[in-house]
């Protein structure tokens, strides 16, 4: 039953575009990292990644002939360009761009035709481990088999907005949300780095490595949801700092730097008590959203100065994690009323994953 289900309607385009987003993520990382380049062209690429990953919100951009050029341009780009330039950088945000926005415009609309937030993210954690297996001459394809299924046959209803919801959450939340997903931001992208060591398998596994925070970081809802989500935040979060302290200091240490970041995603997960909040607060989730696009492109461009003006190295980044992650919950501490919550699990659909449909 389970397997006839995954097989029908859209359900299998929606999991491979899935699988695609983590794929066109860590994929040109991966890259990098073989041909063994700077940490800031690991941050570049991912940094072009999020900027595509963000464009996709006016509306106006997402129509098909617009989503087929930049498909087209960012798989040549990716196909016949050098790589770490200024043009194979621009293929992967064109590739991002298009990709988010044929998820969003695909998963449009109620259905039982659609996987599960559960099921999705599976998926990205599949796509993170063949991220870094693959070569770019096999995953780019799937990639690209993706988009165009993806654009011919994505669900043509239109999204309906609840008019009992508010425009947006208040300012507290959001800038939490931004302060989260820029203490994240600030250094997962040094984390593959940090992973590519021949006593963890040097860079084939460092997809599955990576794949394993990702595991601990949405399992935080399931650990932690009896408890009250402005504490769960901010516990959490000043949880995050003396973790990523540790792991800048023991940086060296494979089997530290592994266990550390795998034991972050359970400070970090607790993001999904934000979207409870203003769920709570009969907010909608749109805002929150785009908090979370704001969050990925500051944390990316904070490490990036680090590295360019500061000099800093990929074991110093989790420091600016650590240090973000600090006002991330003084934010709501501070500014976020407490509320009497009993044991609140739901299904956190709305903002508070690491990327956008997750």
């Amino acid at each position: 039953m389970t397997g006839a289900r995954l097989l029908s309607g859209r359900m299998p385009w929606a999991l491979a575009l899935a699988v695609a987003a983590s794929l066109l993520e860590l994929g040109p990382i991966a890259d990098l990292l073989r041909r063994d380049v700077s940490i800031s062209a690991l941050l570049f690429a991912g940094l072009a990644y999020q900027i595509g990953n963000a464009a996709p919100r006016p509306a106006t951009l997402t129509v098909g002939p617009v989503l087929v050029v930049t498909s087209l341009l960012g798989a040549l780009g990716l196909s016949c360009t050098e790589v770490a330039t200024i043009p194979w950088f621009a293929a992967i945000s064109f590739l991002s761009w298009s990709l988010q926005a044929i998820r969003r415009r695909f998963n449009t609309g109620a259905g039982n035709d659609l996987p599960s937030t559960a099921e999705k993210r599976a998926s990205r954690v599949l796509g993170f481990i063949a991220a870094t297996l693959l070569p770019t001459i096999i995953w780019l394809p799937i990639v690209g088999v993706a988009l165009s299924a993806g654009l011919a046959l994505r669900h043509r209803s239109s999204s309906r907005r609840d008019p009992a919801l508010v425009s947006g959450p208040n300012s507290a939340i959001k800038m939490a949300m931004v302060l989260h997903q820029a203490h994240y931001f600030s250094y997962c992208y040094a984390m593959p780095l940090l992973l590519a060591r021949a006593d963890l398998g040097n860079t084939p596994l460092v997809g599955f490595w990576f794949a394993c925070g990702w595991v601990s970081y949405l399992s935080a809802e399931a650990v932690w949801h009896c408890y009250p989500p402005r504490t769960v935040f901010v516990v959490g979060h000043i949880g995050l700092v003396p973790l990523l302290g540790l792991l800048s200091y023991l940086s060296d240490v494979s089997l530290g730097v592994l266990l550390l970041w795998v034991l972050s995603g359970l400070g970090g997960g607790t993001v999904y008590s934000l979207a409870l909040v203003q769920k709570a607060n009969r907010h909608s989730h749109e805002r929150l959203e785009q908090a979370e696009d704001i969050g990925h492109i500051v944390g990316v461009i904070t490490a990036l100065a680090g590295v360019l003006l500061l000099h800093l190295n990929e074991a110093v980044l989790p420091m600016i994690g650590s240090i973000l992650a600090a006002f991330a919950a003084m934010t709501v501490f501070i500014f976020v009323p407490a509320r009497r919550n009993a044991c609140t699990r739901v299904q956190s659909t709305a903002a508070g994953g690491k990327n956008a449909g997750e």
